[in-house]
């Protein structure tokens, strides 16, 4: 069985290790990813780390999504809502080459995940 994590600090210790093994009931742990050491160099790193913001909401009629996601080689952004009565489906999506100008703040309570489109 796993513990429960209670008091915040950081996913990763300076080894690129995780530092907490368990759960918790809201968000507690800052993600310190900049720590992760999944290859000896650095370079190929910002490649592998996945991190992402996803919203869903449900009402009676209808189900919304939205994703904003930094994959590292590339940015993905995309809502769909679902019309549950006619099974209507409505989605748009977006395929930003290496994330540029996606932000994902380190911790959820510390800012807002948020996309700049510097075209329009």
């Amino acid at each position: 069985m796993q513990k429960e994590i209670t008091e915040s600090g950081p996913l990763l210790m300076p080894s690129g290790k995780l530092a907490h093994i368990g759960w918790a009931r809201q968000p507690l742990l800052d993600g310190n990813l900049s720590a992760a050491r999944i290859y000896p160099g650095r370079f190929m790193q910002t490649y592998r780390i996945k991190r992402w913001d996803y919203y869903a909401v449900f009402t009676p009629l209808h189900f919304l999504s939205a994703t904003i996601a930094d994959l590292g080689y590339a940015g993905n952004i995309f809502v769909y809502i679902l019309n549950f009565s006619t099974g209507e489906l409505h989605e748009e999506g977006l395929i930003i080459p290496f994330s540029k100008n996606i932000h994902l703040p380190q911790h959820p309570n510390s800012g807002d995940a948020s996309f700049r489109d510097h075209r329009r």
